[in-house]
């Protein structure tokens, strides 16, 4: 019985390290500079823009195959503040804090709902490029869009976080002209062109 497990236990732990080694090679390998002559960068493969509107959809978290999950950062907001609440009424239950318990009480509903209405609001789910090369158009879960350069966006964490980003569901936070907004996709389906993406969040 040992000689027919061993084997296959032993396969499975080397693709495992395998796939481990690879994501480890992935997560720490440095990026080269996106910036061309002049600030401009030019993708090496063919972006296709379409002949109606003169976009190409760079990102698309709407349309795609995979099971679309809540933002870890929805849930993590909700716990955090609802333990908060739970537990200063717990609190001023045991030892009678007076009028500030219901002070920390509306902190914490109040900082919540700041939170969650700011990632509903600037989560976006759709960037297409215009065909200026210097223009994008993004479309927000609430059916907004909003027009901006490219040269005004500025991520707000390293690329190499994607992996994790579109893997676990989170948020690809993103400031546009100091405002900021969240990329909401639901795996790397919804990256339609990585070159042309990452010029974007790069802002070049």
């Amino acid at each position: 019985m040992f000689s027919l497990i061993a084997p296959r236990s032993l396969a499975r732990l080397q693709r495992n390290n395998m796939v481990n080694a690879t994501q480890r090679l992935f997560s720490s390998a440095e990026y080269e500079s996106l910036n061309g002559e002049n600030g401009v960068y030019t993708p090496i493969n063919r972006v296709a823009f379409s002949s109606d509107n003169s976009k190409f959809t760079v990102f698309d978290g709407a349309n795609t195959k995979e099971t679309r999950y809540m933002p870890w950062e929805v849930k993590e907001h909700a716990f955090k503040h609802g333990m908060g609440f739970m537990g200063t009424c717990v609190l001023n239950h045991l030892w009678c804090l007076g009028p500030w318990a219901n002070v920390a009480c509306m902190a914490f509903v109040g900082n919540m709902s700041y939170r969650l209405a700011q990632i509903a609001t600037r989560s976006v789910n759709r960037v297409e490029l215009h065909d200026d090369g210097k223009t994008i158009t993004m479309h927000t879960n609430l059916g907004q869009t909003v027009q901006a350069k490219i040269t005004d966006v500025q991520k707000q964490r390293h690329e190499k976080t994607l992996v994790e980003t579109y893997e676990e569901a989170y948020l690809f936070p993103i400031t546009v002209a100091g405002k900021p907004y969240f990329l909401h996709g639901c795996g790397h389906e919804s990256i339609k062109h990585g070159e042309a993406f990452r010029a974007i969040i790069n802002g070049t």
